[in-house]
């Protein structure tokens, strides 16, 4: 973040870009990551491989679900995918 806070970068959504986004994605990992070993590691291992696939496939399944209403609201993207 201090590097960040030195340098200027484009547009006004460079820093919290990569501050709440690239950065703050990889702290969120590495807390899924932690949790799921937690609960494998404490012989809880159903749990832990059903939060890994249910949190992966939710995850997927709301930002296809988010991408689609906001189609829908607003049509499709121009010079995207037909």
């Amino acid at each position: 973040m201090a590097l960040l806070a030195a340098h200027r970068l484009p547009g006004p959504w460079g820093k919290p870009f990569l501050a709440t986004g690239v950065i703050g994605g990889f702290t969120t990992w590495s807390h899924f990551i932690v949790e799921a070993d937690q609960l494998i590691g404490a012989q809880r291992t159903g749990v832990g491989i059903a939060y890994l696939v249910a949190s992966i496939v939710g995850g997927v399944f709301t930002a296809a679900l988010g991408a689609r209403l906001a189609e829908l609201r607003v049509g499709r993207p121009t010079g995207g995918r037909s």
